[in-house]
């Protein structure tokens, strides 16, 4: 075989090789481009299918405000005050979430008489059971002079917003993404709502109760005489009832 004939073989063999290389490239391409999206200006997301994402019991509220108005030197609440006062304080109890803000005049000549209302305001939560880690205390500046504005309390209501349900216009027998139908899970969110009593339950666990202190004696007691700390229970040996007999 000269040389001539050998350099054709191998340009052939050269060219046949780039050849299959370019096809198998270009078939890996076309399948690449197949699964991407079709259009590369939009970004395609899987909709939730989350019952409390689409039917949220949402907690909302609405500010309340009581005010007690001022005289320029100290005095006491009226009957009808400390009357408003209580039913005020009551509502913040059953329905109030967050803190309760006491707002007193500062830098003015009846910022004594704002700190007497102050006290009594205090004494009033005392007897009722309230606590004062929940009050807030600030101070505002009114108008230079002027003694008529009031020692104000605030507090925000919690209230549910339950999902409004009863929609059932799409046909569930056809659906390409195969998701629940826009009512679904909405009843059993709408029920859990209703059955909230304090949507403050909703912020977070309630507090602990006190502890019995006569009941936790009682338990030591017998801890330190060596005798069983348990509650003794009744015996209650005997026949299983004859239910269905």
């Amino acid at each position: 075989m000269t040389n001539q004939h050998k350099s054709t073989v191998a340009a052939r063999t050269t060219n046949w090789t780039h050849a299959r290389v370019s096809a198998c490239a270009l078939t890996v391409g076309v399948l690449l481009a197949a699964c991407g999206p079709a259009d590369k200006g939009y970004v395609y997301s899987i909709p939730s299918a989350s019952v409390q994402e689409r039917h949220p019991v949402k907690l909302a509220g609405e500010p309340m405000r009581f005010a007690l108005p001022l005289s320029e030197k100290p005095r006491k609440l009226t009957r009808k005050e400390k009357i408003d006062l209580e039913v005020f304080l009551v509502g913040y109890r059953k329905n109030g979430g967050g803190p309760l803000t006491l707002s007193q005049p500062v830098e003015t000549r009846n910022e004594g008489a704002a700190a007497h209302m102050v006290a009594q305001i205090r004494t009033v939560m005392y007897h009722m059971g309230i606590s004062e880690d929940i009050l807030v205390v600030d101070g505002y500046v009114p108008s230079e002079g002027k003694f008529g504005f009031p020692v104000v309390l605030k507090y925000q209501t919690a209230h549910l917003v339950l999902p409004k349900c009863g929609h059932h216009g799409d046909n569930i027998a056809f659906d390409l993404q195969n998701l629940p139908h826009e009512d679904f899970g909405c009843s059993s969110q709408r029920n859990l709502g209703a059955m909230v009593s304090n949507p403050n339950d909703l912020r977070g666990p309630r507090g602990s109760a006190p502890r019995d202190s006569g009941r936790r004696d009682t338990v030591f007691d017998a801890y330190r005489a060596g005798e069983p700390t348990e509650t003794q229970q009744a015996d209650d040996s005997g026949q299983l009832a004859d239910v269905g007999q």
